[in-house]
């Protein structure tokens, strides 16, 4: 095949792929407007729930519970557990490491088109802001580790606690846009604030259970050897 042709059959690729792609604007809304959101929003929903109803055990027993929730259960547990004869264990595994980086790909465009729409200026007092709630969720792991989170554990758990996190972190992004919009705050001082009640009460109410036990406390210090 000659120069030639094969700039030719370059061309005709880059046209076909460039046709198609103005198919698919076409067909898709644009980012950020409602009809965008809810398709973005509940195709994934759609299609969990209908596989759900078609295949229950495969998809919710074989799939679900032996490789991504059941693992967290069995993390609070700290033991092996057993749903419907299929055993879950603790611990990341290939299933759920490639379906929780599906998940983080799938939202980045949410994000992004999320933040536009607030207007988040990503400055200093933002990353402040963004201090406190990291550190109320390193507390409430540390809460979880030593049991005092009951039932609710298994959404402290790796990677429960990074969904619970992130929620309300964009939870507190929104409200700080509403408090700026209405000039009753800013988005870095809502979303400091809420982290500072988040780990103030996290933070207390490990001393408090340090301060009302009778066991004896004990520092673990990591030495390198």
């Amino acid at each position: 095949m000659g120069a030639l042709e094969e700039h030719h059959l370059a061309s005709r690729g880059e046209q076909v792929v460039s046709t198609v792609s103005r198919r698919v604007e076409t067909v898709l809304p644009d980012t950020g407007t409602r009809e965008w959101w809810v398709l973005y929003l509940l195709a994934p929903v759609v299609l969990i729930g209908v596989a759900l109803l078609a295949f229950p055990t495969l998809v919710y027993d074989r799939f679900v519970w032996q490789y991504l929730w059941g693992p967290v259960v069995a993390d609070a547990a700290s033991q092996p557990v057993t749903h419907e004869g299929i055993q879950a264990v603790r611990g990341y595994n290939a299933v759920n490491t490639v379906t929780y980086l599906a998940a983080v790909v799938y939202s980045l465009p949410g994000l992004r088109a999320y933040l536009d729409a607030l207007d988040v200026s990503f400055d200093t007092r933002l990353a402040y802001g963004f201090a406190p709630i990291i550190v109320a969720g390193g507390a409430m792991r540390a809460l979880e580790d030593i049991g005092l989170l009951g039932d609710y554990a298994v959404w402290f758990i790796t990677p429960s606690i990074y969904f619970f996190v992130t929620a309300v972190t964009v939870l507190s992004l929104g409200v700080g846009a509403l408090a700026r919009d209405r000039d009753i705050g800013s988005i870095p001082s809502t979303v400091g604030l809420v982290g500072s009640v988040w780990a103030v009460g996290a933070i207390g109410w490990a001393f408090w259970y340090g301060l009302s036990t009778s066991a004896p406390l004990r520092l673990w210090v990591p030495v390198a050897t």
